[in-house]
C-alpha cells in the first residue's frame, strides 16, 4: 500500500506534465499544417 503513495501523485504530474506540453505545442502551431508534409513526398522535385 506504500508505493501507492509513491505511484498516485506521480502519475498525476506526469498526467498534468504532458497535458502542459500538449497544451504549449498547440498555441506554438505544432498542428497548423498537418497536410503540407504528408503531400509533399508525393511531390516530383524535378
Amino acid at each position: 500500500m506504500d508505493v501507492l503513495l509513491l505511484m498516485i501523485p506521480s502519475s498525476i504530474f506526469l498526467g498534468v506534465l504532458f497535458l502542459i506540453m500538449f497544451i504549449n505545442s498547440v498555441y506554438t502551431g505544432q498542428f497548423d499544417d498537418i497536410d503540407s508534409q504528408a503531400i509533399r513526398i508525393l511531390l516530383d522535385d524535378k
